[in-house]
């Protein structure tokens, strides 16, 4: 191939990469890795913790949780002044019972602490319940 001359000079090939050449491509290469990998490490630890847990204001109050499988749990919620037992699942809740009295009290559950003395606490009454056991 015959090259182009102007004048008597010959004309140099333009690189591509630009004035940063091969560098510059491979340092966007590298932070584009790390951010990458930075949005993978902080949607690994939202999944990990469980996203944002907000205090629940309203009517509904979270009283005690017990996972019963990998994605299975079981929860004791309070409705105004009702208790309910929900099975939860992947894409479903289902109500399994609706207690005329209080299983916890509520002052307990609020301090997230262990059960009054003399009071049993939800896995021992949930347990006592499946196994058809009075106390």
């Amino acid at each position: 191939m015959a090259e182009l001359t102007t004048a008597g000079e010959t004309l140099e090939p333009v690189s591509l990469l630009g004035a940063g050449g091969a560098s510059a491509v491979g340092q966007t290469l590298l932070w584009l890795l790390l951010v990458v990998g930075l949005i993978l490490l902080l949607a690994w630890l939202a999944r990990r913790i469980g996203g944002l847990q907000l205090q629940n204001a309203g009517a509904i109050k979270m009283l005690s949780m017990l996972p019963v499988g990998n994605k299975e749990r079981i929860a004791l919620v309070q409705v105004g002044d009702k208790q309910l037992l929900i099975g939860i699942a992947p894409g479903r809740v289902n109500t399994l019972h609706v207690f005329e009295q209080a299983v916890i009290n509520t002052d307990v559950a609020a301090n997230q602490g262990a059960p009054a003395p003399g009071k049993q606490s939800f896995q021992q009454i949930l347990l006592n319940t499946v196994t058809g056991k009075r106390l």
